[in-house]
Formats: structure tokens, C-alpha cells, sequence
């Protein structure tokens, strides 16, 4: 039965307010309603009871977690690794609400709804909703009271995760000790034993061909694909299909003047003469005069970048010519203010005695004040009353698409007809998609190949961006299928090469190692097996001008004793083999450590241990608690 109903809730509304959640557990509304689970007692942890039907909207929410980090249907996953999940999060939520009860943790309402009121998910033209907000949580399956106890409980466990967290002690020893590996340096030299020679000489027949490619046929699929119809929707289409007229657009701005009216501003360039408080009659003659041969050259027609570059400098008082960007009143001095928001456009002052220099401005253009008018906004405010307007439509035509996909399960004519929407279709795409940004979308993905859109439904309403969302159907699908063995016979020749190529040249590796382990010496090993050492001194561990895999083996390696270095090897992602030898470690001088980093190590070590005391927190708990899961319900 669970499987012939399908959901209808859920879709965009979900993944905007899991989007705009910040908080633990915000998963749990993604779901449907079902015909069976209330009453039912899935689990009973210290005598409180979840019951089945909220078991099954988090494995729900749960499934389709897996699905789009997958990339698989709901038919593929391992339903085990789901139900264990889904309990593992019921009954850690549980027993972290009765830890918090216990510590007498408390969240008013007043808190409550003013997290509510802050998500973006819930949020109209003028901030917050309370009709988006209501219809949100509806299609989740909540009630405002219902829905206000999730986050009331959730911003319980913040705040008792905060209070693990800040009960943190991190010691001094334990930074400078990270802070001491981070910066140790390292005498290393190295050899890389190279597999292409080797790759270059070797052949195989078609058997053995043949074989590799039967013995791992299951490397050679062609995975399974789908071809889908699709109706986009979204906002901004439908905006932009509306017909307004211009008194509407007017009448909006009159009502929502305040939107757009702005402060009146003045761009200017600034001419700034110091001189000082103290400043004598004479000197500030002086600046004022200067300040006047400036003017003259403006006014004979001289830009203020010529001004700049030819002016700037020389005898007398310091002049600083800049371009200051737009301006309210109350940012400059006094005296400047006042002049300054006194000019028209193009206008040069007169020089202006302040309060530590003589300046000059000149305004370039004013925007604000007596400048706010509708013309100047007209573009903003008609996609605004746009957008107003469209919002309703938008969220009714979701509304609608969702009832009839859901009504017309074999087919999306009909939406698309009543909608008038255009009926999409795409090419053969499979799970791992990355040819057309739209098929690559985790939640497209996921939707494509989910049991009941491959049983041949249509999907739930999908978010796909801001105010868009889709419904899809398959049209086509194909089986994961084995590739033909001639096209793929040239990667399967270039796979052996590399296998047995990396073998060799690891057994060879292998063979040095053990040389120089039973005391032989370097030169002579370099003389028998034909390698060359690369000396590299002082590395650290983030050093980049060493291959990464022998950085690794390096910093794995102890520390030579008695003067005798130590050895190490690994394989190359490429399939050469790397021969290590370690000379010498040197620990910093612990003076040299800066505060900085001292303390972004620390923040480090709070965040690991606080992770670290939660989890152990919850363990322990749970060893102490009356914990039963009822499978045979489940």
C-alpha cells in the first residue's frame, strides 16, 4: 500500500526551509501522510514513545537524503543502512531532549518566533509572512504549534551543544605540540622508479585481452540511463508574461515610496590643503591661496586627474586631490557639509576653511532628496510590482502542478495544457550526468531515478533554484547494459599495461628497500638498481614542490638515530613507485611561532574536542538509557 500512495507535499517548500535552517533534525517534515502509523509505537526510549508514523516521515526524509548523495533510486539503496539511520537519528534526538530537560534548558517563545521570523524561507516583499509561513509548514505536514516545538527543541540541543563546546580546555602544551608538527622540517631524498618504460614494452594477446575484460566485465557497463519530459515553472516567467500598465506600476511606487526614496547624496572630488587646529591667520592664507590657484585651473578647463597628476606635490602646504564616491550628509566636516550639499551638479566651491585644512570640492552628481523620483526608479519598481504580483500566481501554480501530476500520474499533457507550460524533453542522461547543468542536479538525478518515476509516475514538484521548480516523468529508460568489447578493448590494453607495469616496478621498489634496510649503502644501491636521488632539505608537510604521495611517506617515516637514516616506499597514483629515505628531522624553535596561528590551532583543537565530548556525550546516554525499537513494526 505505502508504495501505490504517492506524496504530494514536500517539493520546493521542503528544501527552501531545509535550506534556510540552521539548526539540528530541520529534515524531519520532508515526508508524506500515511494510511497507517498513528498510535503505533515504532521506539521506546526511557519510557517515551515515537510513534510509527514520525518513524516513517524521517526515513522518508532519510531515503531521499541517500538518493541525491547517490545519485541512486530508492529501489537500489541498501534499505538496512536506511532504517539504521532513521532509528540512530529519532533516538538521538530523544535523548538529547531528555538530557535537556533534565538540565532544565529553556527556549521562550519569544526566541522561537524570532528565529521563525528570520528565515529567509518564510519571508515576503515587506520581511516576514505569516500566509508564507503557514502555507510552508502545511505542505510539510505541520501545524504552527506543531512546527514551533520542532524549533524549540532544536535550539534546545544548540544550546546544549554550546554549553560542551565552551566547556573546551585546551592547553598550551597541546597547541605548541600541533603547532611543532605543523612546522617540523625535514631532510629527505628520493627516487621515483618510473613504470613507463616498462608500460612502452609490454603486449598482450586478444585472449589474454579477453579475459580481463570478461574476469572484469563489471567495470565495463554502460549504466543504466532514462530520458525525461519535464514542465519548468517559475516566478520569473510568469512575472514577466504579465501584462501591467503604467498607472499600476505608479500607484505601486506611491505606495511603497519608502522602498525607494534615498537620502540626498553628492558625489564629489575633493581637493583637501592641510594644515592643522593650531594653525596660524598666515598659514591658513596661505592654504586658502593655493586652494584658489587650484580653483582657476579647474575653471580654466584642467581635469582633476590632470590637477592630480601635475599638483599634487611640490612647495608649500600637502594637497590631496581624491575621488570620493556618493555621500550623505554628517560624513565630512562641518563646514565642508554644508557647502558641499549646497552645490548643483558640476559645481566648484569656493575654498573652505576647516577645522585641520582649506578645501575645495566639486560635485559630480546628486542622487536623493528632491532627486527621488519615480522615473529614476521606474525600471526597479515595475519588476517589483512584477514580482508582487506573480508571487500569488507562482505559489497557486505550484499548487496546481503538484495536484495534477499527482491526479494524472502517467502524463504531464495535461499539466502542461491547463499550466501552459511547454512540455520538455531531454536526452538519454544516467546518475553520474554531467553534460547539461540541469540533468547534473543532484535532486533531477535523484527524481529520474527514483522506484516510482521509473515505475512510470510522475515526480513530486522539485525546487531546482531560487522561485523555480519542476515536474518530471521517464519516457525512455535503459537497462545498465556491458559495453561491446572492441570499444572498449583500447582502455582495457591501457589498464593491464598500468597494473603490471605498477607491480614491476613495486617489486623492484620493494627490492630496494630491503637492501638499504640490511645495511647496504646508498651509492651502491643506486649503482646496482640504476636510480637516481633527488635531495630535498627543509620540507614540511604542505610542501608543494614535492610529489604528495612521497610528502606522506616523509612525514610517516620516525627519525633517524645514531646518525643512520630510516626508509620508506609507496606507489604513485601514476603507477611509478617512490623509494624514501629520511636524513634528518628538525623540530622550530618555539619562540618563532605566531600568535596567530597559535590561535587559529587552538580553534582547531576546540572544534575537535567539543565533537569529540558531544559524541561521547550521546554514547554515554545511550548506555545509561531503556532504549526498545520495535522491528517487527518497522
Amino acid at each position: 500500500m505505502l508504495q501505490i500512495i504517492r506524496e504530494k507535499t514536500s517539493g520546493l517548500i521542503a528544501i527552501l526551509i531545509v535550506g534556510a535552517l540552521i539548526v539540528s533534525f530541520a529534515l524531519w517534515g520532508v515526508g508524506s501522510y500515511f494510511d497507517q502509523g498513528g498510535d503505533v509505537i515504532a521506539i521506546s526510549v526511557n519510557d517515551t514513545d515515537i510513534e510509527l508514523r514520525e518513524y516513517q516521515r524521517v526515513y522518508q526524509s532519510v531515503s531521499r537524503q541517500f538518493q541525491e548523495f547517490l545519485k541512486q533510486s530508492s529501489g537500489s539503496l541498501d534499505d538496512e543502512l536506511v532504517k539504521k539511520q532513521t532509528l540512530e537519528s529519532l533516538i538521538e534526538r530523544e535523548l538529547v531532549t531528555q538530557v535537556g530537560d533534565d538540565l532544565g534548558l529553556r527556549v521562550s517563545a519569544n526566541q522561537v518566533r524570532s528565529v521563525i521570523n528570520s528565515l529567509e524561507a518564510f519571508q515576503g516583499l515587506s520581511g516576514f509572512d505569516n500566509s508564507v509561513y503557514e502555507r510552508a509548514i502545511a505542505q510539510l505536514g505541520y501545524t504552527p504549534a506543531m512546527f514551533e516545538r520542532q524549533i524549540q527543541q532544536d535550539m534546545r540541543s544548540e544550546q546544549l551543544q554550546s554549553s560542551i563546546s565552551e566547556s573546551v580546555i585546551v592547553t598550551e602544551n597541546e597547541v605548541r605540540m600541533i603547532a611543532g608538527l605543523q612546522n617540523q622540517t625535514r631532510d629527505i631524498s628520493y627516487s621515483i622508479i618510473s613504470s613507463d618504460k616498462i608500460k612502452e614494452e609490454l603486449s598482450f594477446s586478444d585472449e589474454e585481452i579477453k579475459a580481463f575484460y570478461e574476469t572484469n566485465s563489471r567495470d565495463y557497463l554502460d549504466p543504466e540511463k532514462v530520458k525525461i519530459a519535464f514542465l519548468d515553472l517559475s516566478l520569473q516567467k510568469i512575472a514577466g508574461d504579465l501584462t501591467v500598465s503604467e498607472d499600476d506600476i505608479r500607484a505601486f511606487y506611491e505606495s511603497n515610496k519608502a522602498d525607494y526614496d534615498v537620502e540626498d547624496q553628492r558625489k564629489v572630488r575633493h581637493i583637501t590643503i592641510e594644515t592643522s587646529e593650531e594653525a596660524t591667520e598666515e598659514q591658513i592664507n596661505i592654504a586658502r591661496t593655493r586652494a584658489e590657484e587650484l580653483i582657476a585651473k579647474l575653471r580654466g578647463g584642467m581635469s582633476f586627474d590632470e590637477l592630480s597628476e601635475k599638483h599634487s606635490d611640490g612647495p608649500g602646504p600637502k594637497v590631496e586631490i581624491s575621488e570620493l564616491g556618493f555621500l550623505t550628509k554628517g560624513i565630512m566636516d562641518a563646514a565642508v557639509d554644508e557647502v558641499m550639499f549646497s552645490l548643483q551638479e558640476g559645481e566648484i566651491s569656493e575654498p573652505i576653511v576647516a577645522e585641520k585644512s582649506v578645501d575645495v570640492v566639486m560635485v559630480e552628481s546628486i542622487k536623493g532628496g528632491a532627486k527621488n523620483t519615480f522615473e529614476d526608479t521606474r525600471e526597479q519598481v515595475e519588476e517589483a510590482y512584477r514580482i508582487s504580483i506573480a508571487e500569488n500566481q507562482f505559489f497557486e501554480a505550484i499548487d496546481q502542478l503538484a495536484d495534477l501530476a499527482y491526479e494524472h500520474p502517467d502524463t504531464l499533457e495535461i499539466a502542461a495544457e491547463d499550466l501552459e507550460l511547454t512540455l520538455n524533453e531531454s536526452e538519454f542522461f544516467n546518475r553520474n550526468s554531467q553534460s547539461d547543468p540541469l540533468l547534473s542536479d543532484s535532486k533531477i538525478i535523484a527524481a529520474s531515478f527514483s522506484e516510482d518515476v521509473l515505475n512510470g509516475n510522475n515526480s513530486e514538484v522539485i525546487e531546482i533554484a531560487s522561485n523555480r521548480v519542476m515536474v518530471l516523468r521517464v519516457l525512455e529508460r535503459k537497462a545498465e547494459q556491458k559495453i561491446p568489447f572492441e570499444e572498449v578493448r583500447e582502455r582495457i590494453v591501457t589498464r593491464m599495461k598500468y597494473e603490471k607495469a605498477r607491480n614491476q616496478v613495486q617489486t623492484k621498489g620493494e627490492s630496494i628497500l630491503e637492501k638499504l634496510k640490511s645495511g647496504s649503502s646508498v651509492d651502491q644501491v643506486a649503482t646496482d638498481f640504476s636510480i637516481e636521488w633527488k635531495d630535498a632539505t627543509a620540507i614540511k608537510r604542505d610542501n608543494t614542490g614535492v610529489n604528495r604521495s612521497v610528502l606522506r611517506t616523509a612525514f610517516k617515516l620516525g627519525r633517524p638515530e645514531s646518525g643512520q637514516a630510516v626508509f620508506g616506499g609507496s606507489s604513485l597514483g601514476s603507477g611509478d613507485y617512490a623509494v624514501v629515505m629520511v636524513k634528518g628531522v628538525f623540530d622550530p624553535d618555539a619562540s618563532s611561532y605566531k600568535e596567530e596561528e597559535l590561535q587559529q590551532i587552538k580553534a582547531q583543537l576546540q572544534r575537535l574536542k567539543a565533537a569529540s565530548s558531544w559524541t561521547q556525550l550521546v554514547k554515554d546516554v545511550r548506555s545509561q538509557s531503556d532504549i526498545n525499537v520495535f522491528k517487527d513494526r518497522l
